[in-house]
Protein backbone atom coordinates (compact mmCIF):
# COMPACT_ATOMS: atom_id res chain seq x y z
CA UNK A 1 0.00 0.00 0.00
CA UNK A 2 1.45 3.37 -0.96
CA UNK A 3 1.44 6.43 1.29
CA UNK A 4 -1.03 8.15 -1.05
CA UNK A 5 -3.48 5.24 -0.74
CA UNK A 6 -3.24 5.34 3.05
CA UNK A 7 -3.75 9.13 3.16
CA UNK A 8 -6.78 8.99 0.87
CA UNK A 9 -8.36 6.23 2.97
CA UNK A 10 -7.79 8.13 6.20
CA UNK A 11 -9.43 11.22 4.67
CA UNK A 12 -12.60 9.13 4.27
CA UNK A 13 -12.74 8.17 7.96
CA UNK A 14 -15.37 9.88 10.15
CA UNK A 15 -14.30 12.66 12.49
CA UNK A 16 -15.69 12.57 16.03
CA UNK A 17 -14.85 13.69 19.55
CA UNK A 18 -14.55 11.32 22.48
CA UNK A 19 -14.73 12.04 26.21
CA UNK A 20 -13.57 9.95 29.12
CA UNK A 21 -14.45 9.36 32.74
CA UNK A 22 -12.71 7.51 35.57
CA UNK A 23 -14.40 5.09 37.94
CA UNK A 24 -12.67 6.88 40.85
CA UNK A 25 -11.04 10.29 40.39
CA UNK A 26 -8.63 9.83 43.33
CA UNK A 27 -7.51 6.29 42.54
CA UNK A 28 -8.77 5.21 39.11
CA UNK A 29 -8.77 1.56 38.10
CA UNK A 30 -10.85 1.94 34.92
CA UNK A 31 -11.39 4.59 32.27
CA UNK A 32 -14.59 4.76 30.21
CA UNK A 33 -14.47 6.34 26.76
CA UNK A 34 -17.67 7.59 25.14
CA UNK A 35 -19.03 9.88 22.45
CA UNK A 36 -20.62 12.92 24.15
CA UNK A 37 -23.02 13.36 21.23
CA UNK A 38 -24.63 9.98 21.95
CA UNK A 39 -26.27 8.66 25.06
CA UNK A 40 -23.22 7.65 27.15
CA UNK A 41 -25.15 5.00 29.03
CA UNK A 42 -25.59 2.92 25.88
CA UNK A 43 -22.44 3.53 23.77
CA UNK A 44 -19.14 3.20 25.59
CA UNK A 45 -15.98 1.16 26.11
CA UNK A 46 -14.41 0.59 29.53
CA UNK A 47 -10.73 -0.33 29.88
CA UNK A 48 -8.70 -1.30 32.95
CA UNK A 49 -6.11 1.34 33.84
CA UNK A 50 -3.13 -0.96 33.14
CA UNK A 51 -4.12 -1.14 29.46
CA UNK A 52 -4.65 2.60 28.86
CA UNK A 53 -1.82 4.38 27.02
CA UNK A 54 -1.31 8.06 26.29
CA UNK A 55 -1.29 8.29 22.48
CA UNK A 56 1.39 11.00 22.67
CA UNK A 57 3.77 8.49 24.27
CA UNK A 58 3.22 5.90 21.52
CA UNK A 59 3.61 7.98 18.36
Amino acid sequence: MSTNDRESRSAELPDFTLCWAFDDEDSPTEVTVFDPEREPTTHWITIEKEYVWDLGSIA
